[in-house]
């Protein structure tokens, strides 16, 4: 089990955001999860959590993880205004580089 926090469109120095090819403006990207892990291990301020509950494999020399978006299928327009966008969890991969 993973947790993974990413930063939130409202992060004071690092956010994350969408540009709207229209306009050029930035629009909010949101991760849920409000900065916590649900294994209680952590919590950051500004973040969402990706949380990875399936089996990955570990090697005990060397690991490159990545977190791979399908912004295709995961990028959600929020439902109120100015809500910006958030990422489905369901449409983020991890791949461990090393093999």
């Amino acid at each position: 089990k993973l947790c993974v926090f990413a930063n939130d469109g409202a992060h004071p120095d690092y956010p994350s955001y969408v540009i709207d090819e229209a306009t050029g403006n930035q629009i909010p990207l949101t991760v849920k999860g409000d900065g916590a892990c649900p294994q209680g291990v952590g919590k950051e301020p500004n973040s969402g959590v990706l949380f990875f509950n399936n089996t990955f494999a570990v090697n005990p020399d060397n690991n490159e993880f990545v977190v791979e978006f399908d912004l295709r299928r995961g990028l959600k327009d929020g439902t109120g205004q100015n809500e910006g966008y958030s990422i489905q969890r369901t449409s983020v991969t991890l791949f461990n580089t090393v093999t």
